[in-house]
């Protein structure tokens, strides 16, 4: 059986206390339940506190075989606001709207250095939690 969560904008704690209610426990740094496992279902990033937190968290959860992650639009927008076109600019305009909706994201990653390839950590971190599990040009459950 799976339990669907979704909307998380950076609320890890918010999270924590919800994984506690349905039933999962903390154990060695991975939350389990005995009989369920999660899908994640995208909108990790933008808007709250604990941006890094919450990817951490659906990371080592996708990593011990405890949850499923898929990618949400916020996602999908900050990886394409990171990647650069080939052509001098990005595939997500850095215009006053992106930048708003992707500012809590940024200023929690500028503490990070820039990563292998000069990668942004916010795409590094993606590519850690997403890994695609079909061939391109299909739905993809992720993890």
């Amino acid at each position: 059986m799976y339990d669907l969560i979704g909307d998380i904008h950076g609320h890890c704690a918010t999270l924590q206390k919800l994984l506690t209610q349905l039933g999962y426990e903390l154990h060695q740094g991975v939350w389990q339940h005995r009989q369920r496992k999660i899908i994640f279902v995208g909108d990790y990033i933008d808007r709250g506190p604990q941006i890094k937190e919450t990817l951490d968290l659906v990371k080592t959860m996708v990593g011990a075989g405890q949850a499923i992650a898929l990618m949400g639009n916020h996602e999908y927008n900050a990886v394409a606001y990171a990647t650069p076109d080939g052509r001098g600019d990005y595939f997500r305009k850095h215009n006053a709207t992106h930048h708003k909706q992707h500012q809590a994201t940024l200023q929690q990653f500028a503490q990070y250095p820039r990563g292998v390839a000069g990668l942004p950590p916010m795409v590094q971190n993606f590519a850690a939690v997403f890994r695609p599990r079909q061939p391109a040009g299909r739905a993809c459950l992720l993890g």
